[in-house]
């Protein structure tokens, strides 16, 4: 998702989409929900976002 997200840069579109998708897999993959499909990713959307 890294490449998406910086292609999406390289070719001046925006890379709200990829970045936020990025993001998400990491807190998943953080939470240890790795091994799960993509969909395990909606439980993240139910909790609030960590503070930076």
């Amino acid at each position: 998702m890294e490449h998406i997200a910086r292609t999406s840069v390289e070719r001046n579109v925006s890379s709200d989409q990829p970045k936020l998708r990025k993001e998400l897999a990491e807190r998943a993959i953080a939470e240890g929900r790795g091994g799960q499909n993509y969909l395990a990713v909606c439980e993240l959307l139910k909790k609030p976002t960590p503070s930076s």
